[in-house]
């Protein structure tokens, strides 16, 4: 089956971009090809995406279980192959100062989450965490799940549920080696989804000040942890994780010459000029830095 995704998309760029990650997670790149575990209907399906013979297609198998719409919608979501990026990337080319950052990156999608609560969670591991220790630690979250496939002698893993982490402890989820706070928070929000209590995939059908409001009202969730949610969960990139240390230092390095992190306000101060695009002049401000750092 084959996936169109809306024009620029380089998905080439995203193989390069994921490489350059540490300690493979839900995303693995194998050569030129994409793979990942995706769960439609309680079921797990191993899929496999590279680029095909067309440059405006990709190609797409099951190396286990079944292709059908519901897999290749949601593999379409995480892959962002129907989001319009052409009013950015226009507005870029036109800023000689932004283009020299992010040009690099022409074409590079935003990735997103299947799901809410797992943006969410990967949000809170990286709360006041190095990024590296952040990746090591999510990467025990899914070994220690084991929601996986294994194939050709590698294991695939998909998010842990709700559930499995609601019915574990602080002790148990010791290993992360995040704070004991943040640790509580994270089984906390699981046990509310479990429960019923927290219905926060509804989020996706929300204007995104309205699912941003709804994250700021979870006890434990501030702005940057909002922010990153609804950008991974969703591919909005509305808002600016000012407080975020890496985009701090990220601004002033591409922006302004610099090193080391600059004040939160001097954050929003560059981006302002671009309006509406200003979030994805952050974002992929903070991917050059992923880029070049990693």
């Amino acid at each position: 089956m084959k996936l169109t995704p809306l024009p620029p998309y380089n998905f080439l760029l995203v193989i390069e971009f994921l490489s350059h990650f540490p300690h493979p997670g839900t995303d693995i790149v194998t050569g030129d090809a994409y793979r990942r575990v995706l769960d439609v209907d309680d079921t797990l399906t191993l899929v496999e995406v590279h680029p095909s013979d067309d440059d405006s297609c990709l190609e797409v198998k099951a190396l286990t279980g079944t292709l059908n719409d519901k897999v290749m919608a949601q593999l379409g979501h995480i892959l962002s192959t129907t989001v319009d990026m052409g009013d950015f990337w226009t507005q870029a080319r036109e800023d000689a100062r932004l283009w020299s950052v992010v040009g690099a990156l022409y074409g590079l999608p935003a990735l997103c989450t299947p799901t809410v609560f797992e943006a969410l969670a990967n949000t809170i591991i990286e709360q006041q965490i190095a990024w590296r220790a952040a990746r090591r630690a999510q990467r025990w979250l899914l070994e220690w799940a084991d929601r996986s496939i294994e194939f050709e002698g590698q294991r695939y893993y998909a998010y842990p549920t709700p559930q499995q982490i609601a019915s574990s402890s602080v002790e148990e989820l010791k290993p992360l080696k995040i704070t004991h706070r943040r640790i509580t928070l994270l089984i906390d929000i699981a046990q509310q989804i479990a429960s019923g209590k927290l219905n926060l995939e509804q989020i996706r059908d929300l204007s995104h000040d309205a699912a941003y409001d709804f994250l700021l009202e979870i006890k434990g969730v501030g702005h940057w942890t909002a922010a990153v949610t609804i950008s991974r969960a969703m591919g909005r990139n509305t808002y600016i994780g000012d407080n975020d240390v890496a985009l701090q230092a990220a601004a002033n390095r591409y922006f302004l010459g610099g090193k080391g992190r600059i004040a939160r306000q001097q954050v929003l101060d560059i981006f302002a000029p671009y309006g509406e695009h200003a979030g994805l002049a952050a974002f992929y401000t903070l991917a050059r830095w992923v880029l070049d750092e990693y």
